[in-house]
């Protein structure tokens, strides 16, 4: 029997999109079984009381807690299909210490975003506002872990070795644009460093950037920052300290922006030398552009 012209084109079709016109062959495989009913809710259930769990621990979960008659567990392949179609997406996590969860910590929060000065920020303007902290930074962290070789041959690269030296970058930024930053090649951050760095931020202000009133300085609990000294110097520049709960760097700005900069960094990691690493911080710090958006993503 000769073939039909018709086919005779979709044979030519396939050898061009798949190198042959063989048959394609039943394998038996198939979309994977949905969770229904009860199921669809243990799971979302689950999710939201234990996110790091793996899909083998969900799966036991929901086949404990089911009350269908004839309970099932569920392939990793459904449970990974199920959470597709309720809009659950993997992230990367990020922990809250148990210390947030204690009652007068939850109490100062609420007081900080329901409140005013000084208890809380409400009224005072997103403009007025600075926001001041520390990270350090270990420059062996630059070091890249993997490379291609031939088999057998061991992947060799010059790089620092062991514990680096450790920098601390303080920096502070404001609702305007305006940066300040201030790097030690040193751990932690004393009084000295720190006053130093508000004498500097004080005096470097742009009061074209913001000329409605009294700037406010935000920062975290740490004792270098709550020393009476550092309040003082900024109620001297007739600006207002105001410190942000305990154990809620979500309510930070600073802190994403130290991500967005790590973050950069890693790209440059070929580039960063004990001898250079400052000159990239500070050319990735000038380089953003601007920080309203931080601000406003955490609720200012």
């Amino acid at each position: 029997m000769t073939p039909s012209k018709r086919t005779l084109r979709r044979w030519r079709r396939a050898v061009v999109d798949v190198g042959h016109a063989r048959p394609y062959q039943h394998h038996g495989n198939h979309r994977p079984t949905g969770l229904v009913g009860s199921d669809r809710f243990l799971l979302l259930l689950f999710r939201w009381a234990l996110p790091y769990a793996d899909a083998a621990e969900t799966a036991a979960f929901i086949f404990r807690n089911s009350v269908r008659d004839e309970p099932r567990v569920y392939s990793r392949a459904e449970i990974t299909y199920a959470e597709d179609t309720l809009g659950l997406t993997r992230k990367r996590g990020s922990i809250i210490a148990h210390q947030a969860f204690r009652l007068e910590n939850v109490v100062r929060r609420n007081m900080f975003w329901t409140m005013g000065y000084p208890y809380g920020r409400v009224g005072i303007p997103t403009m007025s506002l600075i926001d001041i902290d520390e990270c350090g930074i270990m420059i062996e962290g630059c070091n890249r872990h993997y490379g291609k070789v031939s088999s057998g041959i061991r992947v060799v690269a010059r790089g620092n070795y062991g514990r680096g030296v450790k920098w601390t970058v303080i920096l502070a930024v404001a609702a305007t644009g305006e940066r300040w930053c201030r790097i030690n090649r040193k751990s932690g951050t004393t009084f000295e460093d720190f006053y130093g760095f508000v004498q500097q931020v004080l005096g470097q202000m742009d009061e074209a950037q913001y000329a409605d009133g009294p700037r406010t300085i935000m920062m975290d609990n740490l004792n270098v920052h709550t020393n009476p000294m550092i309040h003082q110097l900024i109620r001297d520049g007739n600006h207002q300290p105001l410190y942000r709960p305990k154990y809620s760097p979500q309510d930070a700005p600073i802190e994403y922006v130290f991500n967005t900069m790590q973050a950069e960094l890693r790209t440059r990691l070929h580039a960063i030398t004990d001898e250079n690493i400052e000159i990239h911080v500070q050319q990735v710090i000038a380089n953003m552009n601007g920080f309203y958006n931080y601000f406003h993503f955490c609720g200012y």
